[in-house]
């Protein structure tokens, strides 16, 4: 099984780089997987950037259960796109 080195709130929302308490590992495949966790985290990114969410509701979001988030925007890119 491949792990992935995980911030928990990603340097992109003003998490640590080296902080022992922003690391942990992360499978890299499945629900809890990182590559989910990294396409929440650019979702998150977009809505911030366009003005849909905070800087602060999007640290609240990727630091909880960031899997619903990713869940959420791949019906989003779905529902866009079909």
């Amino acid at each position: 099984m491949d792990f992935a080195l995980d911030r928990r709130v990603p340097i992109v929302f003003g998490g640590s780089p080296d902080a022992a308490a922003n690391l942990d590992l992360l499978p890299w495949a499945g629900q809890q997987g990182g590559r989910r966790k990294a396409r929440a985290a650019v979702m998150l990114k977009r809505c911030v950037c366009e003005g849909k969410m905070s800087l602060a509701e999007a640290q609240a979001a990727i630091v909880g259960n960031w899997s619903i988030v990713s869940v959420v925007a791949e019906a989003s890119a779905v529902s866009t796109t079909g």
